[in-house]
């Protein structure tokens, strides 16, 4: 029965018609307390005059999965092609979608809820 339901719930992630991804922030959170341990209490602040040590942060995301949707939308011919494609997404206007995602975990937020444009 666990099977059946895990293999129904994949089927509905791969062939749902909306972009949906699967993200590990577990070293984007290390950092960021890091950047707190060091006294940096303005996370945003610190990126914007340091955009360096964002992107050093945002290297460190991890897209752990994406559904077909995902994959079409952006025109990947498989996840690793996403993957290693990422850098051409997330800029522009995704750029602070990321950028208030960071600072929800740093204010250790359990959820976080944003809109932004990845082309």
């Amino acid at each position: 029965m666990k099977e059946l339901k895990t293999s129904f719930y994949r089927m509905l992630y791969d062939q749902s018609p909306v972009s949906l991804w699967v993200e590990d922030f577990s070293e984007v959170y290390r950092s960021l307390m890091a950047l707190k341990q060091e006294g940096i209490q303005d996370i945003k602040a610190h990126f914007h005059t340091y955009p360096e040590k964002f992107r050093e942060c945002t290297a460190k995301l991890r897209i752990v999965d994406v559904n077909q949707t995902t994959l079409r939308l952006f025109g990947a011919s498989s996840k690793q092609d996403l993957i290693d494609n990422s850098h051409k997404i997330f800029k522009g206007d995704a750029k602070e979608s990321v950028l208030a995602s960071m600072i929800a975990i740093s204010e250790g937020r359990k959820s976080f809820e944003g809109q932004g444009i990845n082309y």
